[in-house]
C-alpha cells in the first residue's frame, strides 16, 4: 500500500504508480513500513523500487540524497535509538558521547558529498 497526502494505492508485483506534487509517501506492506520524504522540484522525477530483500532502490533526480536520508541517516538517527537508550540507562555517558561524535563526523563528511553530487 502506497499513500501520499491525497490518495492511497495498493500495488502488486511489477505495478507502478506515479504521484506528483507530494512531500512524502508512506509504504506499508508485509514486513515493510516506511515513510519517505520527497525532495524534488516540480519537473524532477524519482523512482523507488522495492527489491525482494525489502531494500529500497532510488533512481532519478537526487536519488543519492533520497537514499542517504531514507537509508543511512534515518537508520543512524532513529534506528539506533534503542541502543542509545541502553547506553544511557547504564550511565555510560562517555560511550554515548563518542557514538554521537562518530555519527556526527560521518554525517558531516557525507553531507559534503551530497552537496557536491546534488547541488553542483
Amino acid at each position: 500500500m502506497i499513500k501520499n497526502n491525497n490518495q492511497s494505492v495498493k500495488l502488486n508485483n511489477e505495478s507502478k504508480k506515479e504521484f506528483s506534487g507530494v512531500n512524502s509517501i508512506s509504504i506499508n506492506g508485509s514486513n515493510l513500513s516506511r515513510t519517505i520524504n520527497i525532495f524534488l522540484e516540480p519537473k524532477e522525477k524519482l523512482s523507488i523500487t522495492i527489491e525482494k530483500d525489502k531494500n529500497l532502490l532510488f533512481t532519478g533526480n537526487h536519488s543519492f540524497l533520497h537514499e542517504y536520508i531514507s537509508e543511512t541517516l534515518n537508520v543512524d538517527l532513529f534506528g539506533k535509538i534503542p541502543l542509545y537508550e541502553q547506553i544511557g540507562e547504564k550511565k555510560n555517558f562517555n560511550e554515548l558521547k563518542n557514538r554521537f561524535r562518530t555519527a556526527a563526523s560521518r554525517h558531516i563528511k557525507e553531507s559534503k558529498t551530497i552537496q557536491h553530487n546534488c547541488f553542483s
